[in-house]
């Protein structure tokens, strides 16, 4: 009778539970990156900065291709073909995201609760932004807002793993994929890697290229074995299968995140693939 409640409960939450498959970044093509407008309604300028001349305005859902950032700002093009749209301000766009393709109608949440209020319901075969993601829930673009969805399925991270803990690596040894290894105990260099992985969040499973592994010893004497993305993705994968990114989550600068890293090495991505 257990065995025959615990299957009616599994197979409860499962249809309870959103269906969708989440699409990882497609990364950078020959305009830049992908970008989606996260606000209402998004003024694009004749230059980079709000004096310049509107030339146009994009709204909430809207995909561009971004390229040239100038102190927060984004020179945009709306096609392939079409030329130059103008700019864009960074603070209303995010990035080469991970999208979520829902398969069937899925409902979206006020907040990561299933007894909050529902905001929406998603048609099945569209797609949205991912802005976040926790264990069992993944928070989308919507509308020029945003709305979670519940998805035990595919919004999973490494239970337990605590980025935090990142904060006391006293020492760092690096393999790289051709086998060449490489030590880290230069105190400025260690305290990047404090500051910046101990912020880690989890994301979206990537198809980065992971061809090296780094071996953080802690101040506590255990270690922490992590492998790394070298496609100039700041992620890592943990020994649990988790996805994260490291660094600040800063439109645009993942790329620069990613080759101050290797730097503490002495690397470039161009060693490491």
């Amino acid at each position: 009778m257990k065995k025959l409640i615990a299957l009616i409960l599994a197979l409860t939450l499962t249809a309870a539970s959103a269906c969708a498959e989440i699409l990882p970044p497609t990364g950078p093509a020959q305009l830049g990156y992908e970008a989606v407008v996260l606000c209402q309604s998004l003024t694009v300028r004749s230059g980079p900065g709000t004096s310049a001349r509107a030339v146009r305005t994009l709204h909430a859902g809207d995909v561009l291709a971004v390229m040239n950032p100038q102190d927060g700002w984004y020179e945009c093009f709306l096609s392939e073909t079409g030329g130059s749209a103008g700019w864009v301000s960074g603070d209303y766009i995010i990035i080469d995201p991970a999208w979520y393709a829902t398969e069937k109608a899925t409902p979206v949440y006020a907040w990561n609760d299933r007894s909050a209020y529902r905001v929406g319901l998603l048609d099945a075969g569209t797609r949205y932004p991912i802005l976040r993601m926790e264990e069992g829930w993944v928070l989308i673009g919507l509308r020029g807002a945003a709305g979670w969805i519940y998805d035990p399925v595919n919004a999973v991270g490494e239970i337990g793993f605590d980025p935090g803990r990142l904060g006391g690596v006293a020492r760092a040894e690096l393999m790289s994929g051709s086998g060449s290894t490489h030590t880290l105990d230069d105190p400025a260099g260690l305290n990047w890697i404090r500051e910046n992985f101990s912020i880690s969040q989890p994301v979206t499973p990537s198809k980065c290229p992971f061809n090296a592994v780094v071996n953080l010893v802690l101040e506590d004497g255990s270690q922490v074995s992590l492998t790394l993305a070298t496609d100039g993705c700041p992620i890592f994968r943990t020994a649990g299968g988790g996805y994260y990114s490291y660094g600040p989550n800063i439109s645009g600068q993942s790329g620069e995140t990613a080759r101050a890293f290797w730097a503490l090495f002495g690397l470039t991505m161009e060693e490491l693939n």
